[in-house]
């Protein structure tokens, strides 16, 4: 797998301004048609070909995500202080390809960090 970014939700715009954001880093930032969010993550992220996706509902996503899918740690850290430096991608959730979540769609993706998210937030208020 060459190391890339998926980005499931992304606005009109947002998908081609995060690609030349995060090309200068050697990524290749893949945008999911709506109509694939069901399948799993770990195939959209590989680099043969997807099979036929079948006729169906759409899903939707708490928010937009990100999933860092084979890129070094060091390149996903620069990544993101990209990203933040021009202000793309401020509410997205953000993730990285493991094998235990390889398998999961994107709603099912998104569901887990949010609740990771939330979890984080109470901690913080006990503080």
């Amino acid at each position: 797998m060459r190391p890339c970014v998926l980005f499931f939700g992304a606005k009109a715009l947002e998908g081609p301004m995060v690609q030349n954001t995060l090309s200068p880093l050697g990524l290749e930032v893949r945008v999911p048609e709506r109509a694939r969010y069901s399948q799993p993550i770990g195939l959209l992220a590989g680099d043969g070909p997807l099979p036929p996706v079948k006729q169906g509902g759409t899903q939707t996503l708490a928010a937009p995500v990100l999933v860092f899918c084979g890129v070094p740690e060091e390149t996903t850290d620069r990544a993101l202080d990209a990203l933040r430096g021009a202000g793309l991608c401020t509410g997205a959730l953000k993730a990285v390809l493991t094998p235990a979540n390889q398998y999961w769609n994107a709603p099912m993706l998104a569901r887990e960090l949010v609740k990771e998210h939330r979890k984080f937030e109470q901690r913080a208020k006990k503080r």
